[in-house]
């Protein structure tokens, strides 16, 4: 499997990654089914998962995801201690919706939970802010995510959804690693609105995903 350096960490992490989501919305597989997929995954050389808090069917479902993730991961026979997983946080699921939250007594609750539901034995390899919140500048929503790196709940950050100007304000709070934003043959905003060279650029890792 081909490799790729994550930002300018030094950590390398597969070309292809895994994303949980599917395992964990509406019309979801059950566990039975999806922790084969994930190991299988990790057979054939993948070290990079990416999940968030918001992958399940509702608030009252919230974290599912991040749980499977783990479980899968401590049930694996083999070697996982380069796996990288990638969680993010910022969005709710009320009735199946997603609206965003970026409140950040709610952000640093939520990394708390996160690094609880992904073992709570580690740092958060990479914890990303999943959509910016029209309700909170930038700034303050991420000041709990700095305060996190500093406690050592998280180890790198990264940011979703974000514009090139939302992303320089970001690095102006914490060293940002990555950016998630949707990239595919169908949507093809990064190559317009200057995200994807931005991010060539200043040696940030550019994560393309199809949806939320």
């Amino acid at each position: 499997m081909e490799t790729k350096q994550l930002g300018k960490t030094g950590v390398s992490v597969s070309a292809i990654g895994l994303g949980g989501m599917p395992m964990s919305i509406y019309n979801r597989p059950p566990e039975s089914d999806s922790i084969p997929v994930i190991h299988r995954a990790l057979d054939l050389g993948i070290t990079f998962i990416d999940t968030a808090d918001s992958y399940c069917k509702d608030e009252s479902d919230k974290h599912h995801n991040e749980r499977l993730i783990h479980k899968a991961l401590s049930s694996y026979p083999g070697d996982t201690s380069q796996v990288v997983v990638a969680t993010k946080g910022g969005l709710m699921r009320p009735n199946e919706s997603w609206t965003s939250n970026g409140n950040p007594e709610h952000l640093r609750q939520a990394i708390r939970v996160s690094f609880a539901a992904l073992g709570g034995d580690k740092p958060i390899d990479v914890w990303q802010y999943h959509s910016p919140d029209p309700e909170y500048t930038i700034e303050v929503s991420l000041a709990p995510v700095k305060e996190a790196v500093e406690e050592g709940l998280v180890r790198f950050v990264g940011v979703s959804n974000f514009s090139v100007e939302q992303i320089k304000r970001a690095r102006d709070v914490v060293e940002i690693v990555s950016v998630q934003n949707q990239y595919s043959p169908w949507e093809r905003q990064p190559e317009k609105d200057g995200v994807l060279q931005y991010c060539e650029d200043e040696g940030i890792t550019f994560l393309p995903k199809n949806w939320v």
